[in-house]
């Protein structure tokens, strides 16, 4: 995640079992999984899901993420997108994702 000035922006890794399921209630079924990660209707559905996770937490809406970019490789120690110890190669995501983010942090000051 990235904090975008009052708005927070996230690269997230998917289940892809519970994203088909949501494909096929929503007639979305028949796209691969790359294509489900780029839909919006498909990043808007998980992004509610966040929010509603923040909403029964108590987060509060300024720290609820805004904008969101679907991926389907998991951040792993193999990708070198984390850690043997589980934690963020943040440098590594950063450039790995440079223009999502910076389409993400366009979008969200566009708010």
């Amino acid at each position: 995640t990235s904090h975008s000035g009052e708005r927070m922006i996230a690269i997230a890794t998917i289940s892809p079992e519970p994203l088909f399921q949501w494909a096929r209630s929503e007639a979305e079924a028949g796209f691969d999984l790359d294509r489900l990660c780029q839909l919006r209707t498909a990043q808007d559905r998980v992004l509610e899901d966040f929010r509603d996770a923040a909403r029964a937490y108590g987060v509060p809406p300024v720290l609820w993420i805004h904008k969101i970019r679907l991926v389907k490789e998991p951040f792993s120690t193999e990708n070198r997108l984390q850690t043997p110890m589980y934690q963020l190669c943040r440098d590594e995501l950063r450039e790995r994702f440079r223009d999502e983010i910076t389409s993400m942090v366009a979008e969200a000051h566009a708010l």
